[in-house]
């Protein structure tokens, strides 16, 4: 990087540095979920093809329908470890039917790359009564 302007002016320079060998993914155990089922929420992260270890810490702040991170108090769970780079946790406040913004930050340390942070987003959407997908072989009720 070369930086150029007039002479004793104070200068001020920084750089946002994405290192592509930090990989990750999130799954939900289920996307669409009924009032009151819990929201279980998997991670798994990688750097280099290798797994996160332990000693990282990834939370997810769940943002519940109508809520702003900015005018809320969004609820944080931690994900405990599991093993293999996988960290998993279970969301239980699904009172509100509509849909919940999961932001999920991983603060992580690998020997090669050093520290780092990390933020996906997904949505899970809770809904209110009947079933959440099909119940294979049920038929239908008479008259319909």
């Amino acid at each position: 990087m070369k930086l150029t302007g007039r002479r004793g002016v104070a200068y001020e320079v920084a750089a946002i540095v994405d290192e592509h060998s930090v990989r990750s993914t999130v799954t939900l155990g289920r996307p669409i979920v009924l009032v009151g089922d819990p929201l279980a929420m998997r991670v798994k992260v990688l750097v280099g093809g290798r797994p996160l270890t332990r000693t990282s810490r990834v939370v997810v702040t769940v943002l519940k329908p109508g809520e702003s991170a900015a005018k809320s108090a969004p609820r944080v769970v931690r994900l405990d470890y599991r093993g293999d780079g996988v960290f998993a946790g279970t969301f239980r406040d699904t009172k509100t039917p509509g849909p919940y913004r999961l932001v999920v930050t991983i603060d992580g340390g690998d020997a090669k790359i050093g520290d780092f942070q990390r933020s996906k987003s997904t949505t899970a959407v809770v809904r209110s009564g009947g079933r959440t997908r099909p119940v294979a072989g049920a038929s239908k009720e008479a008259g319909e």
